[in-house]
């Protein structure tokens, strides 16, 4: 069966009869029945396994959003013949590595836009972006990585927190590692200056994470990030403390350690600080190895071997927090299997009264203290969360930021956008 659904593993898991159909599509036997049925023309009606709180947020994902039968066309939603949404705007043409313009969508369903059209200038290098918008040619640009101090007493500055978290996991599981010891890992944890990674090397771009599920996630506000994970805040003499602990007379002792990044943006740059960090604070020695974008997951899931440190990123799916805990940190978690292989009982079963709770404010409060449990054990080095900075021309005005807003500021609200 040719199943056309790249992101079902978000949806598969909680709807009925859904793993078994994707494993029937897999091996082309008869398909199930699955727990999705058109009532009629405007009705979906989907079946779960068991109760989902987040299901909501999941549907409210572009990976739902209802499509046309034309999508069946290669290249269909790059063309404006073809091309068929029910947002604000419409395409009117898509030129590649040059421009997307975007037209009023005029039967919009909801308020309609305040402007008649949006043309989206395509710039790989955020600096020549933004020399193009002094030079008065775009009205919105990014501001270069590193320089956003130099803005930030601009008033058409926006500003906003992103869900999405940087981190170095650790690989626990593989044999013979030697982070299968804790204190090593935390030693390493406590040996990272974060404020000097996001304040001086960066610029100020970012704010500092000692947790994996970043700041701006609903229920999150508050105290939670100022206290999660802050045992492994910056500290040469805890740090040095821990490698003793950990069975180390000095960082030469530790064994030989390789860490792996994608050869992509600002990766390069954090790699070396972290080199530079683990040997300045804690006298140990690190190669650090850059891997093509194309093959570095490969290189993270199938190669355990040739890594004992990854850098990872990772952007929310949808704004609940059982989209970043269960997979990466249960035993039983996708990527889990794939990258730390982190095993804790304590945690998988305070993830487990999380997962069936459907009161949110109590099921916030489990998540929270399971992730104070994983964070606690140090199976990866949570480094920062990323925030988006971009300039605006006087004339630009209505531009709100979310924390799901990937590249396009304002993206998830641009009827709002308008000229004084």
């Amino acid at each position: 069966y040719d199943v056309r659904a790249p992101y079902r593993g978000v949806y598969y898991g909680i709807i009925e009869n859904g793993l078994a159909y994707l494993l029937a599509t897999k091996n082309d036997t008869e398909l199930p029945e699955l727990g999705v049925v058109a009532v009629d023309n405007y009705t979906l009606e989907i079946t779960l396994n068991e109760a989902t709180p987040s299901f909501l947020q999941r549907m409210a994902l572009w990976a739902v959003y209802p499509l046309p039968s034309e999508a069946d066309i290669d290249g269909w939603s790059e063309s404006p013949t073809t091309y068929i949404g029910n947002g604000p705007f419409m395409l009117k043409e898509w030129v590649d590595d040059d421009h997307i313009t975007l037209e009023k969508n005029p039967n919009y369903w909801g308020t309609p836009a305040k402007l008649e059209g949006i043309e989206y200038a395509m710039y790989e290098d955020a600096s020549t972006e933004y020399l193009a918008f002094r030079s008065g040619d775009l009205d919105i640009t990014r501001i270069p990585t590193g320089t956003e101090k130099t803005v930030a007493d601009d008033d058409n500055l926006v500003s906003y927190s992103r869900l999405k978290t940087n981190a170095i996991f650790f690989d626990i599981g593989e044999e013979g590692s030697p982070f299968a010891n804790a204190n090593l890992r935390k030693a390493f944890s406590l040996a990272i200056d974060r404020n000097a990674l996001v304040n001086d090397l960066q610029g100020g771009n970012g704010s500092v994470s000692y947790c994996w599920v970043p700041a701006g996630m609903p229920g999150y506000e508050g105290g939670y990030q100022q206290t999660c994970g802050d045992e492994y805040a910056f500290d040469t003499t805890a740090a040095n403390a821990m490698l003793t602990t950990a069975g180390y007379a000095s960082g030469d002792d530790v064994p030989s350690i390789t860490m792996i990044y994608s050869n992509v943006s600002s990766n390069p740059t954090i790699a070396q600080f972290i080199q530079g960090q683990l040997q300045e604070n804690l006298g140990v020695s690190i190669d650090v190895v850059g891997v093509g974008s194309a093959a570095y997951w490969d290189r993270v899931f199938d190669s355990h071997d040739t890594w004992d440190m990854a850098y990872i990123s990772f952007s929310a799916d949808y704004a609940d927090p059982d989209n970043w805990l269960p997979d990466f940190f249960a035993s039983d978690g996708g990527y889990n299997g794939v990258i730390a292989q982190y095993d804790s009982a304590t945690f998988d079963a305070k993830v487990a009264d999380a997962l069936a709770e459907d009161n949110d404010a109590t099921r916030i409060d489990l998540w929270q203290d399971a992730e104070a449990i994983m964070a606690a054990d140090a199976p990866a080095i949570f480094l920062f969360n990323d925030e988006m900075f971009v300039l605006k021309s006087d004339r630009v005005d209505g531009i709100t930021g979310t924390a799901m807003d990937l590249y396009v500021p304002g993206d998830m609200l641009l009827d709002e956008i308008y000229l004084k």
